[in-house]
């Protein structure tokens, strides 16, 4: 995932789990706030993509 085509963060989706799993190298780029608004968006789109 792409963030402001200026930072990548890995996504893993462990649907038998029911987890996700999120990898970031630079937790320093954005607060805390900011990030989970990216995650949000990504979160309302998945199932949708699984349909």
């Amino acid at each position: 995932m792409n963030l402001k085509k200026k930072h990548f963060v890995a996504l893993e989706f462990l649907i038998d789990d029911g987890k996700i799993n999120i990898y970031d190298c630079n937790l320093s780029i954005y607060t805390e706030d900011e990030f989970f608004l990216f995650i949000v968006s990504m979160l309302e789109l998945f199932p949708r993509l699984l349909k």
